[in-house]
């Protein structure tokens, strides 16, 4: 019951011991070794030479300042001592903070030895809350010296960076009146060239409108004479083209009328053929009892141009097979049909020659 919570304290002990050592070395490294440098610094300085200590944002910002050396200098040891003096109040504090974390060290050892005889859990649990608040306070004081720190170094910074941009803008500002003044000059200087330049383009323009005006005129009055000349050409094509539309309605008109006649004569010679050839077939046709006057049948006669049938087929039957059979006969019982020599006339109409036939007055 009592061991571990001895071990505890003891362990929270060395644990804070630490944590003080380090805070102690932590302080030594940000403001202890820049003192015994810049002493040791010192004592390697010539005695007949003042020796001033700076840090580098210093000499980087000298650079850029354009100033009197001996103000600046006077202003960077104010600056330095200002430093050193600054240090030594940090100093002041850890030491302060190490005597306040010796005496909260001597109140844990007397709360341990009260701690020895109690033997309730509510101790423990104040000791563990303790503990925890104990932790949280030392987290809350490292993050405020870190944001301090880190906001002092901004702050350097932004005053470096604020004394740099006026110098560029007071660099600036000279370089653009340096640049506007010429700029003035150069304008006036281009406006006088400009002022004489159009007094030759004026000069030029007027010669060159006269130019133009006689190039125009004579140009005008050539294309008058093309357009003149066009005028007559296109009445002239006009006229030979309605005589030649003329000529060839005309043409076409005759060889319409003459096609007609031709196919006129040529339906009136294949009338005559196709009624020499009917009464021929008509002739021999052995008409069956049975046939009555109103049956016809409608007959499909391949001929060659020697007139012999080659083919007789029945493209509409007449419903009386044996009517049907005794045209066909009757057809291939001619051996040569008188056909028209001439071959257009014979493709026309007779190469396939389609006949009715009916046995109506044929008894």
């Amino acid at each position: 019951m009592h061991s571990l919570p001895k071990y505890r304290r003891q362990f929270n002990k060395l644990a804070g011991l630490q944590a003080v050592l380090i805070h102690v070395v932590l302080v030594g490294c940000l403001f202890g070794w820049p003192l015994f440098f810049s002493s040791t610094l010192d004592h390697k300085q010539p005695p007949s030479m003042q020796a001033v200590i700076v840090d580098t944002k210093q000499i980087k910002q000298s650079q850029v300042e354009v100033s009197d050396p001996t103000e600046e200098a006077k202003k960077l040891v104010e600056d330095q001592q200002a430093h050193e003096e600054k240090l030594a109040e940090e100093k002041r504090i850890v030491e302060e903070r190490k005597q306040q974390k010796i005496t909260e060290e001597a109140k844990l050892k007397a709360q341990e030895k009260l701690e020895k005889q109690a033997e309730v859990e509510e101790k423990r649990q104040a000791e563990l809350a303790k503990k925890r608040d104990e932790e949280r306070r030392k987290a809350a004081e490292k993050k405020a010296e870190q944001e301090r720190l880190a906001k002092k170094v901004e702050q350097e910074k932004r005053a470096i960076e604020e004394k740099r941009q006026k110098e560029l803008a007071k660099q600036a500002e000279a370089k653009r009146k340096a640049q506007e003044k010429a700029k003035q000059q150069a304008e006036a200087e281009e406006k006088h060239q400009a002022e004489q330049a159009k007094q030759r383009d004026e000069e030029s323009r007027k010669a060159a409108e006269k130019k133009a005006e006689q190039e125009r005129l004579a140009a005008q009055k050539i294309e008058q004479e093309k357009r003149a000349t066009e005028e007559k050409r296109q009445k002239d094509l006009a006229r030979q083209a309605e005589v030649k539309r003329k000529a060839l309605e005309k043409a076409k008109q005759a060889a319409e009328l003459q096609a007609r006649q031709q196919a006129e004569l040529a339906a009136h010679r294949a009338q005559s053929y196709e009624s020499g050839i009917r009464s021929l077939i008509e002739s021999v046709w052995n008409i069956p009892p049975n046939a009555t006057s109103d049956e016809e049948v409608l007959l499909e006669i391949h001929l060659v141009p020697t007139g012999e049938v080659v083919n007789v087929a029945v493209i509409q039957s007449s419903g009386n097979m044996a009517l049907d059979r005794s045209a066909i006969a009757a057809v291939n019982k001619i051996e040569q049909f008188d056909v028209p020599s001439e071959n257009t006339l014979f493709e026309m109409y007779f190469r396939r020659l389609k006949m009715k036939f009916r046995p109506e007055g044929r008894r």
